[in-house]
């Protein structure tokens, strides 16, 4: 393998040092791209320019607080462009937005890699919406000797939001990943920590993930402040790369530096923290960086390594500032060099920050080099630290005292708190997860019942953390009263619990039963709001061990996937096991359909009824599955949220669509849901080719009639930001079910189409006739068009003319089609 590295200021640069190097485009070339200038704008457009030159080599991006290109630092406002020419490798790309559950989103990346047994992966995350220590737990659950390297993305101070990409996909809220699969492909790989804790250790008292409230009883900014002053605290996190937080697991020392700070005096960091564990501030070795300088040419002794990728914090550049060149040099006299500086550093199963991650790769047997140099380094002191020393010095001196004079007490209580937070959970006082499966042994032939709140997340999200906090709070209090005598009930992360039952006199399928039609119609009040929710239930008999809480969970999925409110696991083996492979050959098909992009849009016309013409087109997808086997929107649209595809579809159809009403002169609409809209990254794509393909004044969006329309701030400033553009707003299936009248009018819609069940049975059914008629007339007063839907004769086509009605749209009228009416 070769590798080659350039640096360009703007995208349209690329295609000159492509001739330049005679770049020639492969299925066995890895392009990887480390950009500083992490805007929106910049990242979409180096995006287009690379899909246009590249079409079988292997794309994967993030942006970067600056790159690392054969010992130089290249950044803002300046891109690096690795490639590196296999020759007997197999590459294989990976792309996928993030899971409610990032352990999940783990396996699924392992299980995509698991056929092709890749020797390495390479693996870029955003650095705010993840969870990466859970999602490398995840992978390595699946392929557990693989080599992974890569990291958290960064991005310059400049900018507020970290991105991700490959070939067909960008994101600042997802997964990239790569393997490298080959019997030649010989790999030496390791990392250098060189930082060492300093002061008293201090106990986690309030954590969530990586979240962190209370240290030692303090808030963490507040912990930030008493050791190492104002100065540092007023610059978070910023200054709080360099002072990272020091915890010992699994024998060895890794750090964890602050990504953002918060109102409320908490900060998160780059990887999880977790309650009761003891942490320390963390201070640079510089002479432990020298010594690691110097060895790496003992490291990496061999003649004929053919690159090196680096995959380093931001920490040591800071601390280093120009004296990181030494360290890089040191990989430069060995092989070409390439990489950047991340947000955290991944080693296989662990999440590192402050390291200096490597990996030499060659695809020819490695021979031991003769000799190897040992240059003696030297760095120079950081003066920029001291004050923070001597603050951190001091206190923990006061520290020191204290604790001398009470030690006892303090290591007591301190044990008696560790252990109540280890297996209690803070919010309800319900033993946690730990404590289940601890547990469980005791159990054994009992029944396991696992409650899982059905979207929770848009909970959190349209009212708040504080709303799901109290749902949470007051869902316990009812199980409490539901179940605390007949059995055990445990607080599980997230939205799950689980209960025990113990009472060996109740009957497990008719409680359960019972229990599934209370969970229905669950009702939640918060500040005046009545907020309807629902719970899913998985059933499993203990076994003796974990794997019951694993069968729990396999049922809940199940149950959700195919819409049930609860399911048996020793069911699913008995009865659902077709419905449940029909489901899973389902997901598979449409998910092999969009990689091969065999989507097909048809479009159906809508007719204003006065003159008779084309108003406009809806555009209508469908999947191609076979030659002969045509999959409906029914069919794949409940699919997709659950192979985390949605976003790819709605993508395709856009793209698909903008293309075809480009060249023409009519007017169309695309269905979005209330996801879509509040989704950033399908929002950011849809103004990419709004502004690429100017077709502002003639599309209209098609908004399922929903309360969140009305409920939702973010919903109602999508509407007038479109409308502002020169685009429509239709209101779709309207009187389907919701239609509320005193809603629509909050809405500024230009369109409501009238729902097809109204209207096929209109030329005889008189009720239907009654409502479309002050649906028309509601419409009408509020300067509204109408379109009927499902016009599939002649006499209820004369009906709907005779109501008043605007447009139609219908089999009588046309049939959807790939092509445009003549």
């Amino acid at each position: 393998m070769k590798t080659l590295n350039i640096t360009i200021h703007h995208p349209q640069e690329l295609e000159e040092h492509l001739i330049k190097h005679s770049i020639v485009d492969n299925s066995k070339l890895l392009i990887q791209i480390f950009s500083s200038n992490a805007s929106t704008q910049a990242t979409t457009l180096l995006h287009q320019e690379l899909n246009q030159h590249f079409m079988q080599a292997h794309i994967i991006g993030s942006s970067s607080d600056g790159a690392i290109s054969d010992a130089k630092i290249i950044d803002n406002p300046h891109t690096l462009l690795s490639f590196s020419q296999f020759e007997d490798t197999h590459l294989l790309s990976y792309s996928a937005n993030h899971h409610d559950d990032d352990y999940q989103s783990g396996m699924k990346l392992g299980e995509f890699f698991s056929k092709s047994q890749p020797r390495v992966l390479i693996i870029f995350v955003d650095a705010f919406h993840s969870n990466a220590e859970r999602l490398l737990e995840g992978v390595t659950k699946v392929l557990p000797g693989v080599v992974i390297v890569g990291g958290l993305a960064s991005r310059d101070e400049n900018f507020d939001e970290t991105f991700i990409f490959n070939n067909h996909y960008l994101s600042s809220s997802g997964i990239v990943a790569l393997g490298l699969s080959s019997e030649n492909l010989n790999v030496v790989e390791n990392f250098a920590f060189d930082w060492m804790p300093v002061g008293v250790p201090k106990v986690v008292t309030q954590a969530v993930h990586n979240r962190v409230y209370k240290i030692d009883d303090m808030s963490a900014v507040e912990f930030y402040k008493k050791y190492l002053g104002d100065n540092v605290v007023d610059h978070l996190p910023d200054t709080g790369i360099e002072f990272p937080l020091i915890i010992k697991r699994d024998k060895r020392y890794i750090g964890r530096a602050v990504l953002s700070k918060h109102d409320d005096g908490s900060l998160s960091f780059a990887g999880n923290i977790n309650i009761g564990e003891k942490v320390q501030f963390g201070i640079g070795d510089l002479d432990s960086i020298i010594r690691h300088s110097q060895n790496y040419s003992k490291t990496l002794n061999y003649n004929n390594i053919e690159s090196i990728f680096i995959y380093s914090c931001i920490a040591r550049r800071h601390f280093l500032e120009s004296d990181i060149a030494i360290e890089l040099e040191a990989f430069q006299n060995i092989a070409p060099t390439s990489g950047f500086f991340t947000f955290g550093e991944f080693y296989n199963q662990y999440l590192l920050n402050q390291s200096n991650r490597y990996i030499a790769l060659s695809e020819k047997p490695l021979q031991k080099a003769d000799t190897c140099q040992n240059d003696c380094l030297q760095l120079d002191n950081k003066t920029n630290i001291l004050k923070a020393l001597l603050t951190l010095a001091n206190a923990t001196s006061r520290d020191l005292d204290k604790i001398n004079n009470s030690l006892e007490t303090k290591v007591v209580k301190q044990e008696e708190d560790i252990k109540r937070n280890i297996y209690y959970d803070e919010n309800t006082n319900m033993p946690n997860r730990i404590k289940l499966l601890e547990e469980l042994v005791l159990y054994k032939d009992k029944y396991l019942i696992l409650f899982n709140i059905d979207r929770f997340s848009r909970i959190n999200y349209f009212y708040g953390f504080k709303a799901g906090d109290m749902l949470i709070e007051e869902f316990a209090s009812y199980l409490r009263s539901k179940f605390e005598n007949i059995g055990i009930l445990y607080k599980l992360p997230s939205d799950e619990f689980v209960l025990i039952l113990t009472d060996t006199n109740v009957d497990i399928r008719q409680l359960v039963h019972s229990v599934s039609h209370e969970l229905k119609m669950m009702l939640f009040n918060y500040q005046n709001i009545k907020i309807a929710y629902t719970a899913t239930m998985g059933v499993a008999k203990i076994i003796g061990d974990g794997v019951s809480m694993r069968h729990a969970d396999i049922s809940a999925n199940h149950a959700k996937l195919i819409h049930k409110q609860y399911i048996f696991y020793e069911d699913i083996e008995k009865e659902n096991k077709k419905v449940i492979q029909d489901s899973m050959s389902l997901a598979l098909g449409v998910r092999e359909a969009i990689q091969e992009n065999r989507l097909c849009m048809y479009y159906q016309p809508i007719y204003d009824i006065q003159s008779g013409e084309v108003y406009s087109y809806e555009a209508l997808a469908r999947f191609c599955i076979t030659t002969n086997e045509m999959l409906m929107p029914s069919e794949f649209l409940p699919i997709l949220p659950y192979i985390h595809l949605s976003n790819d579809f709605v993508k395709m159809v856009i793209q698909q669509t903008f293309e075809l009403f480009a060249k023409t002169d009519s007017r169309f609409s695309i269905n979005l849901t209330i996801e879509d809209i509040l989704d950033s990254d399908i929002n950011d794509f849809l103004c990419t080719q709004l502004q690429t393909y100017d077709l502002y004044h003639k599309i209209t969006i098609e908004i399922l009639e929903t309360v969140e329309i009305v409920e939702s701030k973010e919903i109602r400033e999508f509407i007038d930001r479109t409308k502002s553009l020169g685009m429509k707003i239709a209101i779709d299936d309207f009187g389907s079910g919701f239609a509320n009248f005193e809603y629509i009018t909050k809405i500024n819609a230009d369109i409501l189409k009238i729902d097809g069940s109204l209207i096929k049975n209109i030329d005889h059914d008189s009720n239907a006739r009654v409502v479309v008629e002050t649906i028309v007339a509601f419409a009408q007063k509020l300067g509204m068009k109408t379109v009927a839907e499902y016009v599939h004769s002649k006499e209820v086509y004369d009906v709907v003319k005779s109501l008043g009605i605007d447009y139609a749209q219908g089999f009588y009228l046309a049939k959807p089609s790939l092509t445009l009416m003549e």
